[in-house]
C-alpha cells in the first residue's frame, strides 16, 4: 500500500518488487523489532479494508494515502467463486479386473486420463450409463465410499458404488477397458480415483 503497487500483488513480478523493497527497508541492527512494528501497523492501523490513515505515522511517505484512495491498495484478484457439485461413480469388478474409462468429459476434465465411470447425478443415472453406454447391468450397487476432490474452482463430493460381476458384455470401445488393479494403478488416473482403487479395489477383487 505504501508504494501504491498497481499490479496484482499475488503475481510474481509484484511480489519480487515488494520483496526487494522489504529487504531495503529492513532494520539491520534490530530486524525483529522492525518486523514486529510492521505487523502491528498492518493489524492495528493499515488494515486491508479500512485503513486508519488519521492514526498512521507514515502517511507522508504513503503513495496510497497521497492518491486519496488508500483503500484501493493493494490490488488483489477477486476470489474465484467455488462451485459445489455431487457425482456418483461405479467401481465395477469382474474376474479380478476393474473397469475404467477415458471417454472425453463434457466439462473438459481429465483429458486422456483413465477413471471410474461416473455421472453428475445419482444411482439411476449411473445405471443408465453402465447399461446404455457400456452394455453392463449390475444387480446391486453397494455404497463403498464418499470422497471429496477439487478441479479448478469446483469442489466435488464423489459417492462410489460397487458392482461385482455385472451381466452383459462390455461394448467394444477404445474408451472403456478392463484392467488388473496393478495395471490400473500404473495408468494416469485422477487422484480421487486412485485413492478409491487403492483403498477398496483389493477387497472387492479378492471376494
Amino acid at each position: 500500500r505504501i508504494t501504491a503497487e498497481r499490479e496484482d500483488v499475488s503475481r510474481a513480478p509484484a511480489r519480487r518488487r515488494l520483496e526487494e523493497l522489504a529487504a531495503e527497508l529492513l532494520e539491520p541492527v534490530r530486524p525483529g523489532d522492525f518486523n514486529q512494528a510492521m505487523m502491528e501497523l498492518g493489524a492495528l492501523v493499515c488494515s486491508p479494508t479500512s485503513p486508519a490513515c488519521d492514526r498512521c505515522a507514515v502517511t507522508a511517505h504513503c503513495r496510497a494515502f497521497i492518491s486519496g484512495a488508500p483503500e484501493r491498495f493493494p490490488v488483489t484478484r477477486a476470489a474465484a467463486r467455488t462451485n459445489t457439485m455431487r457425482e456418483t461413480a461405479a467401481l465395477v469388478v469382474r474376474r479380478s479386473r476393474v473397469l475404467l474409462t477415458n471417454a472425453p468429459d463434457a466439462r473438459g476434465w481429465w483429458p486422456g486420463l483413465w477413471r471410474l465411470p461416473r455421472v453428475v447425478a445419482g444411482e439411476a443415472a449411473l445405471r443408465t450409463l453402465l447399461e446404455d453406454d457400456l452394455g453392463l447391468t449390475c444387480s446391486t450397487l453397494a455404497h463403498v465410499a464418499t470422497t471429496n476432490y477439487g478441479v479448478t474452482t469446483n469442489r466435488v463430493t464423489l459417492d462410489v458404488l460397487a458392482c461385482r460381476s455385472p451381466r452383459g458384455r462390455l461394448h467394444r470401445s477404445p474408451h472403456a477397458r478392463w484392467f488388473t488393479l496393478n495395471e490400473a494403478l500404473s495408468l494416469g488416473v485422477p487422484a480421487a480415483d486412485r485413492r478409491i482403487l487403492e483403498r477398496h479395489g483389493p477387497d472387492l477383487l479378492a471376494r
